[in-house]
């Protein structure tokens, strides 16, 4: 059975009543007393709403409208690299791959340094790296030796005579690092040292690049 609540006429005129009052209350009041009154009451509450309606439109442009595809994402690991390198891993690399900058991006994380040893004081977390490394956020990684050696246990560096043309591995075969894996040795890193980019250090591609990009990203960094 239905049931059914039924509001006394008293309740409903004394809300009525009280709306009525305040109306009569405010037309009363001079133009001073009515600013005063609508700060006291309704300032306060007004920026909240505003303030709350901006992020929420905010926050719906930057996720939808505004969201940007990465193309490209590369990272350092103990390796410091110059103002002029930074720019070319992602203002230049994006204009090498074409990107568009309305609606695509290249992004870049320097300065991430991990003591693959006991002590992590002043250092990043070694498992937040790995899972960042495993969950696909970076494409390619210019690391030192340390790094190098503790990743390429985890089977996070791509087989390189997988993702690179026969012709690439060729061109660079002085420079590529061979490391052992399932029994075997396996081309997993490009020493950029004798190589334009100048830098003591290796150049390793993600399991999950394509291979389109990441002989994309080893001819730009390499000639």
């Amino acid at each position: 059975d239905a049931i059914f609540i039924t509001v006394p006429d008293s309740k409903i005129k004394s809300v009525y009543d009280e709306i009525k009052q305040q109306k009569s209350k405010f037309s009363s009041m001079t133009k001073q007393q009515k600013i005063e009154y609508i700060k006291a009451y309704y300032l306060i509450p007004g920026i909240i709403v505003i303030c709350v309606v901006a992020f929420t439109l905010w926050f719906t442009l930057s996720t939808t409208v505004f969201r940007k595809n990465v193309v490209c994402n590369g990272c350092t690991i103990n390796v410091d690299i110059t103002d002029e390198s930074y720019e070319n891993l992602t203002l230049k690399m994006s204009d090498y791959l074409g990107v568009d900058g309305l609606k695509d991006v290249v992004y870049f994380s320097k300065s991430n340094y991990v003591n693959f040893g006991d002590s992590t004081d002043g250092f990043m977390d070694q498992t937040t790296l790995f899972t960042q490394v495993a969950a696909g956020e970076f494409n390619y990684m210019i690391v030192d030796e340390s790094a190098l050696n503790a990743f390429n246990e985890t089977g996070y560096f791509a087989n390189l005579s997988q993702v690179l043309s026969e012709e690439l591995i060729t061109k660079i075969a002085d420079n590529i690092i061979y490391m052992p894996a399932e029994g075997e040795q396996v081309p997993v890193a490009i020493y950029l040292k004798e190589t334009p980019f100048k830098c003591d250090a290796y150049l390793t591609i993600s399991v999950v690049t394509p291979p389109d990009l990441a002989e994309k990203i080893v001819k730009y960094i390499i000639f």
